[in-house]
């Protein structure tokens, strides 16, 4: 694992976390690297330290002395040889390079400096450059594109669009309109082979599907619209519960008045601490007639007319996406809409069913393309894997401590499902990234290291194939 051709080996001296290597070069350049023409050799340059890949779990770094050469041509700049080893700019080996690009998917910096234990200043122009090639990479158009909104904290929101139907990311913006996620959306995709789109129901989220799937069924998530119920019936309950635990605090007082009138002094104070914090419901399990009574706090809030109303009207929207038909759903969203109007639904509650049937449409076109699961069950698509997804976005922004450079938060958002080398390739002709389906990516790996098709893009590959 230590060894390089192009060194030879004095000493290697192992620490606890590292190995120190002293080597020195036994190669020199063919011609030029930047014009190609003969050179000369001016003597030895000045000692340096080179980072290579880590070995069993410690860092392993080089001390040797590159040669300065000098180009036989005219006007061409002297250079410092490294070996062929060594990458001639980032000052580490070539398979340490490789190593930190296929960490920068799926690692912070501060990780891969830990790993590696090369310093940021020289990880960042590795990672940054890798970004930059990455950058606008066009996927191959999913049939089912979804579009899901992420914050973090309370300033910065991004778009991200999925590929729906497997969730994976495929671009990630900050803070545009619809027309600017469109435009992100032409680079990453072509929109009009696209057969569904899903999304909320945000105005920015219709209108990109107004403009650039005009035509195509715009599915609103099935989550974000139970969403909208569930809200509203915890709205509900909490101010119902809130309103009975202030009448339950002055019949509780009043009651402990009367317990403390009734014992000593002594047993006054343990009344206290028993009673401390306990629901009158929760203690009176027995009625007049000795009847065990089992009422839970929800069995309670639900004989308050409000929430009996909201709670109805949610069953009735969750009875909609039980349906097998568009036909069947209709009839059952209608029936819906109709209970949500009656005078004595909440005014929030009204105003979250009068939203809904606005967008009645979008609800409905779930059941249009619709299909039979294994199970047996129908199902639309959804946002369910995005929302997943959404999770570990967060959890890498947090991990990282926020992302201000947006290429590098499109490599680790976009990229991170895939495996640089097996299912992402830079391809080593025209050096454009390719996405491989994970078969592809074993067929390649099982190729010969010698075969140049082996980290080519596919035109790359057929062009090294018709000249063979």
């Amino acid at each position: 694992m230590l060894e390089l051709p192009s060194l030879n080996y004095i000493e290697t001296v192992e620490t606890p976390t590292s190995f120190e290597v002293v080597a020195s070069l036994n190669t020199k350049p063919a011609a030029c690297p930047l014009c190609g023409g003969g050179v000369e050799s001016k003597g030895v340059a000045a000692p340096m330290e080179i980072w290579d890949a880590p070995m069993a779990g410690k860092h392993v770094r080089y001390a040797f002395r590159g040669r300065r050469y000098e180009c036989r041509t005219e006007g061409c700049p002297s250079f410092t040889y490294r070996g062929p080893d060594v990458h001639p700019k980032h000052g580490m080996t070539w398979r340490l390079l490789g190593y930190i690009q296929r960490l920068a998917l799926k690692r912070s910096i501060k990780d891969i400096e830990r790993l590696t234990g090369a310093t940021t200043d020289q990880i960042w122009p590795v990672v940054l450059d890798l970004s930059e090639k990455l950058a606008g990479y066009q996927f191959a158009t999913p049939r089912v594109v979804a579009v899901d909104d992420i914050r973090f904290g309370k300033k910065r929101r991004f778009t991200v669009i999925y590929n729906a139907e497997n969730g994976r990311p495929l671009a990630i913006v900050e803070k545009l309109d619809a027309k600017g996620v469109a435009k992100i959306l032409h680079k990453v995709i072509n929109p009009s082979e696209v057969e569904v789109f899903v999304s909320d129901m945000n105005g920015s989220n219709l209108l990109l599907g107004e403009s650039s799937f005009r035509g195509k069924p715009h599915v609103a998530d099935k989550w974000h619209v139970l969403d909208k119920m569930q809200r509203q019936m915890s709205k509900i309950v909490n101010q119902t519960a809130s309103k009975l635990k202030k009448g339950q605090a002055a019949e509780l007082k009043s009651w402990k008045m009367e317990l403390e009138g009734k014992f000593a002094a002594k047993d006054a104070k343990d009344w206290r601490t028993r009673l401390a914090g306990k629901k009158i419901e929760s203690r009176r399990r027995i009625d007049d007639e000795g009847k065990l009574i089992l009422k839970t706090k929800w069995d309670i809030l639900k004989e308050h007319q409000p929430v009996r109303l909201v709670y109805h009207a949610r069953l009735l929207l969750r009875h909609v996406y039980r349906a097998n038909s568009r036909r069947q759903a209709e009839e059952r969203f209608d029936r819906f809409l109709a209970f949500g109007s009656q005078v004595d639904m909440p005014a929030d509650a009204a105003k979250a069913v009068q939203l809904l049937g606005e967008h009645r449409k979008q609800i409905l076109a779930y059941f249009d393309v619709m299909w039979q699961h294994h199970d047996g069950r129908f199902r639309g698509p959804t946002t369910n894997q995005a929302e997943a997804r959404n999770g570990k976005i967060k959890a890498m922004w947090k991990g990282s401590r926020g992302v201000k450079n947006a290429a590098y938060l499109n490599l680790r958002v976009v990229f991170e499902p895939y495996v640089l080398g097996a299912t992402l390739i830079l391809c080593n002709t025209c050096g454009k990234p390719e996405v491989l389906s994970e078969m592809e990516g074993l067929r390649r790996a099982g190729m010969d290291v010698r075969d140049a098709r082996a980290n080519c893009c596919s035109n790359c590959a057929q062009s090294v194939l018709r000249a063979a």
